[in-house]
């Protein structure tokens, strides 16, 4: 499974050029370019399964954190910001301005 969770068309494009054959995509990244292209083919060849929305989310949650709890998967890298829940309005600013930098903002009480 490939997910792609930052909104990127580049992203969701290398999320379907790199998950195994038989595997899943998973977008829950919030694409900001309506005109993405579906790649059919690739899907059909490889048989891939393509998953969008937020309800995928609560599929993918639990094992995720399993995976990170146990120091499987480090989701570090994509985490531009921490935050305090209590400056939630400027990380939703400059994460939707893509400003500073942002790629994932996360919001701690």
């Amino acid at each position: 499974m490939t997910i792609e969770a930052v909104g990127n068309e580049g992203a969701l494009s290398s999320a379907f050029e790199n998950v195994r054959g038989g595997g899943t995509v998973s977008m829950i990244g919030v694409l900001g370019i309506p005109t993405w292209n579906y790649p059919m083919m690739l899907a059909f060849r490889r048989d891939l399964t393509f998953r969008v929305g937020l309800a995928n989310i609560n599929a993918h949650i639990p094992p995720l954190m399993n995976l990170i709890a146990h120091g499987k998967i480090d989701p570090r890298p994509i985490v531009s910001h921490i935050l305090p829940l209590d400056d939630a309005r400027r990380g939703y600013e400059i994460f939707d301005a893509h400003r500073e930098g942002a790629v994932k903002v996360l919001l701690k009480p």
